[in-house]
């Protein structure tokens, strides 16, 4: 039988989902300084533009858990996790 994983807490998937922002922040922002000192298609580029893409492909895949794992709590609050509104 597989093992059963508990999960995170939901708050630890709001801390963790304020990380995964502030990481792709940080590094959307340096592409585009890496951009100018190294050009487009450079290697280092390159590897910031995977990155932010990968901590979008997370965000997506716990967001996905959050709201399995926490049905009684409101929706803005659950998808606010992952994806904080603007203010």
């Amino acid at each position: 039988m597989p093992k059963k994983y508990p999960g995170f807490t939901f708050e630890e998937h709001q801390d963790f989902g304020s990380e995964l922002s502030r990481s792709r922040e940080f590094f959307m922002d340096y592409v585009g300084k890496l951009q100018t000192a190294y050009g487009k298609s450079s290697k280092p580029c390159k590897i910031a533009v995977q990155v932010y893409k990968t901590i979008d492909q997370l965000r997506n895949k716990l967001d996905e858990r959050v709201c399995a794992e926490n049905p009684l709590h409101g929706d803005q609050e659950v998808i606010s996790c992952y994806y904080p509104v603007s203010r």
